[in-house]
């Protein structure tokens, strides 16, 4: 006899007596299905066991309530399409095992719980909840205490309210148009004669985004999207299409010495007529206020709410322009993070602090490369260890800054974990970004790094909100093809990637990703490109084995890990 914690479900068919009085044979079918195509592989999955099925029901024990809870959720989910319906619920106990069955006060308290279930639902008990209430996507509904036979005190019980993958818009979906205002800026010409000066016409275009953002009355497309034009001459109609939205801005700069000029104008999509036009004329001294009256104009001709940012007047225009503008230059060399452009890219981001020692995105961008580099260089623990450390003291430092500097979370959250402190890193993912919900930086930092603590059917409603601002971003392309990935929506994953990346390089992916994508093609069937990409990958990364992109992997759950990797050694990487 072996005594022991677990966690245990249990689940029966509702109404099946009554269904089997009205269908034998076809009842009989379904729940012949159910048991050996859905719930057994599910079970086994995340290393439970199915200890028994009952004429109507199992019995399953799991080492964790994490595992448990997420197991019934995708369970109810799988069954949706079956024709029986099942209620569920899970307890942990003691529990003696007899090598035949498994016996304790838990599994009848887990029997009693299941019966206040409703069809298709779970119910927990108080001691699972307390372990599973900030681990698992799902929303608790208390139901107070029950009366449980045999058991002299009442047991707290809460009702499971999850998502139905259903319920999650598809990329389609999420991109038809809509009646809200919206605008892509795109990139303005250099008129300056001077190609040194491109960077300051970028930045001014990035500028104007970020004010426009702040009225949340407008949808307002990124620059990683908008960006995509540059040097470009499209035709605004299809710009409009591509990106979804109504109204499309350009314009120009020129500067000359400390003088500016920009102007602007806004073009209503649909028929590609010229709404507005004006010309800005300013000193540099002056740029951040010119930019504010640019925005404070489309706002009004788009008769939307908005207020511009305050700017520090303590800090120079010139100075701050200088020192975004190297920040600029550090990013086309940061992503992704590879050991070849690596370096000169925090170069450009030191060098932007030497001009402007308060660059909050300077600060951000070295703890997202560093916090990048750690994850994937796992070839030294310690330096590893010190990669870690940097990048979440460089975070630290930009949201003592900017605390709406939302990027620089992922190089905070992406080092605790590095360092093990998932509790810590999800703490502050749901403290600080949960309730950011269609802030586009918010959106799509939240997204990836909720896919490592097993929350990916939450990720992906908040991926869809940074995509439908940022319809072109590599970055949030993998992070959609990471959770369709580990949602198992192969196809999906495959269809968004490529019509996102099309042609891309071998550096534009790290391992974790190429394995995302490697999966993605073999589980939906497209097992010559399954192969062709997993030659890309070893060519690559020559030195990569199944055992080191194991230790690179950063999911708190072992069961992620591992279906992650059985896939990748299904498909032959050793």
């Amino acid at each position: 006899m072996e005594h022991r914690l677990a966690a245990v479900l249990i689940s029966d068919v509702v109404d099946y007596t009554k269904r089997m009085e009205e269908d034998t044979e076809g009842t009989v079918a379904a729940w012949s299905n159910a048991r050996d195509s859905v719930i057994e592989p599910i079970v086994e999955d995340v290393d439970g066991r199915v200890v028994k099925f009952t004429g109507d029901g199992f019995l399953a024990e799991f080492n964790t309530v994490q595992q448990a809870l997420q197991s019934a959720i995708d369970l109810q989910n799988k069954l949706k399409n079956n024709p029986l319906e099942f209620r569920m619920a899970i307890n942990m106990g003691d529990i003696i095992d007899d090598g035949r069955d498994i016996h304790g006060e838990g599994i009848n308290i887990a029997a009693r719980l299941e019966e206040v279930a409703a069809p298709g639902g779970i119910v927990i008990s108080g001691d699972v909840y307390n372990q599973v209430k900030n681990r698992v996507d799902a929303k608790y509904e208390d139901l107070g205490p029950q009366e449980v036979k045999n058991v002299t005190q009442p047991i707290q019980a809460y009702s499971v309210k999850f998502k139905s993958l259903e319920d999650s818009p598809g990329i389609v979906e999420a991109l038809t148009p809509e009646e809200k205002p919206s605008i892509a800026v795109l990139p303005f010409d250099n008129m300056s004669g001077d190609k040194e000066q491109e960077y300051f016409t970028d930045g001014i275009v990035e500028d104007i985004i970020t004010e426009l953002s702040r009225s949340k009355d407008l949808r307002v497309i990124a620059r990683n999207s908008t960006f995509a034009y540059k040097g470009k001459s499209p035709d605004i109609r299809d710009v409009a299409k591509q990106l979804n939205v109504n109204h499309v801005l350009e314009g120009s700069v020129r500067k000359a010495g400390d003088s500016v000029r920009i102007t602007a104008q806004l073009i209503y999509a649909e028929d590609n007529s010229h709404r507005w036009a004006e010309r800005f004329d300013g000193k540099l001294e002056n740029i951040f206020d010119l930019q504010a009256e640019i925005s404070e104009k489309i706002a009004q001709q788009l008769n939307v709410e908005f207020s511009s940012s305050s700017i520090d007047k303590g800090v120079d225009a010139g100075e701050r322009k200088e020192a975004e503008d190297y920040v600029r230059k550090g990013r086309r060399f940061a992503y992704p993070p590879n050991p070849r452009t690596y370096l000169r890219a925090l170069r450009l981001f030191e060098k932007a602090l030497e001009i402007d020692s308060n660059c909050a995105i300077a600060y951000s961008e070295i703890g997202r490369v560093k916090g990048a580099r750690a994850w994937h260089d796992i070839s030294n623990k310690q330096d590893r260890e010190k990669l870690a450390d940097e990048a979440i003291t460089s975070g630290e430092k930009a949201l003592s800054i900017n605390p709406q500097c939302y990027d620089a979370y992922f190089g905070v959250c992406i080092g605790k974990m590095i360092k093990g402190a998932y509790e810590e890193a999800n703490r502050i993912m749901e403290e600080k970004l949960g309730s950011c919900e269609g802030v586009p930086d918010a959106d799509i930092t939240y997204a990836m790094l909720s896919v490592f603590v097993g929350k990916s059917k939450i990720a992906i409603d908040r991926a869809i909100n940074a995509l439908k601002v940022n319809p072109l971003d590599r970055r949030s392309a993998l992070v959609l093809n990471a959770i369709y990935c580990m949602l198992e929506k192969y196809s999906e994953a495959v269809e968004h990637f490529e019509r996102v990346f099309g042609e891309f390089s071998e550096f534009d992916l790290n391992p974790f990703g190429w394995g995302l994508l490697i999966i993605s093609y073999f589980k939906s069937g497209e097992q010559d490109k399954a192969k062709l990409s997993l030659e890309a990958l070893t060519i690559t990364y020559p030195d990569l084995t199944l055992e080191l992109l194991g230790s690179q992997l950063l999911f708190s759950d072992n069961a992620d890990k591992k279906k992650y990797l059985d896939a990748l050694k299904e498909i032959g990487l050793e």
